[in-house]
Formats: C-alpha cells, structure tokens, sequence
C-alpha cells in the first residue's frame, strides 16, 4: 500500500484493500484475454465468410466470363 494509505487506515484494511487490488486485476486481465480471444474468432469468422463470397464471385466471372 502506499504511504497515504498507510497514513488514513490500519495494515488489516491496508491489506484487505490490496487483496482487493489484486483480485481486480486478476479478473481484469482475464476478461482481456477473453475480449482478445473473441475478437479473433470474429475476425476469422469474417475472414471465412469473405474467402467464401471470393470464391462464389470468381465462379460466377469463370461462368460468364
């Protein structure tokens, strides 16, 4: 804890308070690997459907063509 901390509460809730912190952290930093895990799902979901309509596109070029 910082010195102003110390200062205004007692080493039971200074403790208490950076326990806290760091739970806050933990959870912080797994909801950011899970925002980052499905953004990349989206992205290559979009990139699938993408690759798709490429392909039906260029059949319809080679048809018509």
């Amino acid at each position: 804890c910082s010195l102003h901390l110390l200062a205004n509460l007692d080493v039971n809730e200074c403790s208490g308070a950076s326990v806290a912190a760091a739970n806050a952290k933990l959870l912080a930093d797994e909801e950011e690997r899970e925002i980052k895990h499905l953004v990349a799902s989206i992205i290559d979901y979009q990139m699938k459907k993408l690759y798709s309509k490429l392909e039906h596109f260029a059949k319809l070029l080679a048809v018509g063509g």
